[in-house]
């Protein structure tokens, strides 16, 4: 796409399609409907508060409680994919260390280091593959949330 643009200026044809889900059409509609409730959860708060008290205690929607009712099972994948990447990235050590003390105590059977050597090559490459999938899911997520937003704000 850099050389097409660098060639000629680029066209919408030139851009490749976005998905359903993540267009605008599909994402602000959910959102205005959480936020909508967010609205009438605090009028009603609003309203038994008032006839309790006589002072009047105005409280606020909250942003983040329509954007965490919206994006929430999105939102923990992504902290799942990070844990895991985490926790993947802890093992990686772990296992050099054993391959380190498996060279140092030079057993007479050497299938053990083929071992260590392959899940050290399992692990890494199960990092590298989550910490993708979470790096694409938090930019996704991201856009989706900023597109939420500002889709509220100019509507």
């Amino acid at each position: 796409i850099i050389i097409l643009g660098y060639k000629k200026p680029l066209e919408r044809e030139d851009l490749f399609e976005l998905n359903e889900s993540d267009s605008s059409y599909s994402v602000c509609p959910i959102f205005e409907k959480q936020w909508r409730k967010e609205v009438l959860r605090t009028q009603e708060r609003q309203k038994v508060k008032s006839s309790f008290h006589k002072e009047p205690h105005t409280r606020k929607p909250s942003l983040l409680r329509a954007l965490w009712n919206t994006f929430k099972f999105v939102l923990i994948q992504v902290a799942l994919f990070k844990v895991l990447a985490d926790v993947l990235s802890f093992t990686s050590p772990l296992i050099m260390k054993q391959m380190i003390l498996f060279c140092d105590q030079r057993p007479d059977f050497g299938w053990s280091g083929y071992g260590y050597a392959l899940a050290l090559f399992v692990v890494v490459f199960l990092q590298t593959l989550i910490l993708q999938q979470y790096q694409r899911f938090k930019m996704l997520t991201s856009a989706k949330i900023k597109t939420a937003v500002i889709g509220l704000i100019y509507k």
